[in-house]
């Protein structure tokens, strides 16, 4: 169903609807809408590699009904998008960044929304995603909720993706740490997520900067970022939640630790801070 149907069809705002961005056919996505379009804030949820999309926005619905959130979980298909982790670059794929600003844009359109910011939640390659579309798009993040990423961007001065010297692939991109390190962030991390599977990006520059496992990555990288805002006179801090009895499964993460919960609570505990 072609995305400009949404304000004819009263029954989409239901459930979860597959749709099609208008602007760009070939790029799907996963929306679900608050009851009588009433939609004051929209959260993005990012897939990892399994494109568990669907699964995604499903886990989180049921948390936000009445709340006025509308959710929005982009999929970024294989064969078309291998890169959309690190937000697309040219030559290997389409740009991802540029897919969710025109996906935000449609569904402020659709909706109703008249915010500018969106709230973001992304688990494992998702996670890697939502890291990066904040420090590039700053100005578009409201808070920004990360699990289990496989390895990170570093706010210092070296080649993109490790770190945020600007890069040719990605015309037109700045990285600016006073502005992506005023973002709220958290990052959610099973104590048990120490394998290094066939998922995990295990060069030997990346465990040499960042660790050999996600659980130190991502103690790594919060400590720099917190560093580099105290550094340049920033109050700002990331956040980091250990969970025990979980590794990277998000399923199991939910049904053993509600992770989703846990998410979504901290999502919207930001807006009294």
């Amino acid at each position: 169903m072609r995305a400009r149907n949404l304000h004819k069809t009263p029954d989409l705002t239901l459930g979860i609807r597959e749709m099609r961005l208008e602007s760009l056919h070939d790029q799907r996505y996963f929306l679900a809408v608050p009851e009588g379009s009433d939609t004051r804030q929209v959260l993005v949820l990012m897939h990892g590699i399994s494109r568990n999309a669907k699964l995604l926005i499903e886990s989180i619905w049921p948390l936000v009904q009445g709340r006025g959130i509308a959710l929005v979980a982009p999929l970024f298909e294989e064969k078309r998008c291998r890169d959309y982790q690190r937000l697309g670059r040219s030559g290997k794929g389409p740009r991802a960044d540029l897919a969710v600003t025109s996906i935000l844009s449609e569904v402020r359109r659709l909706t109703g929304w008249t915010g500018h910011k969106a709230m973001f939640f992304g688990h494992s390659a998702g996670a890697q995603f939502v890291q990066r579309f904040m420090f590039a798009h700053p100005q578009l993040v409201e808070r920004a909720a990360l699990s289990g990423a496989g390895w990170y961007t570093f706010p210092r001065d070296e080649d993109f993706p490790l770190g945020i010297r600007p890069t040719p692939l990605l015309p037109g991109i700045g990285f600016e740490p006073l502005r992506f390190l005023r973002v709220p962030a958290a990052v959610f991390i099973g104590l048990e997520d120490t394998v290094r599977d066939d998922s995990l990006n295990r060069s030997r520059k990346i465990d040499r900067q960042q660790g050999r496992t996600r659980l130190e990555r991502a103690r790594k990288w919060v400590r720099k970022m917190n560093a580099t805002s105290q550094k340049l006179g920033l109050s700002s801090e990331v956040g980091l939640f250990e969970i025990e009895k979980i590794g990277h499964d998000y399923n199991q993460a939910v049904e053993m630790a509600l992770l989703n919960e846990r998410v979504i609570d901290w999502l919207l505990s930001q807006q009294e801070v």
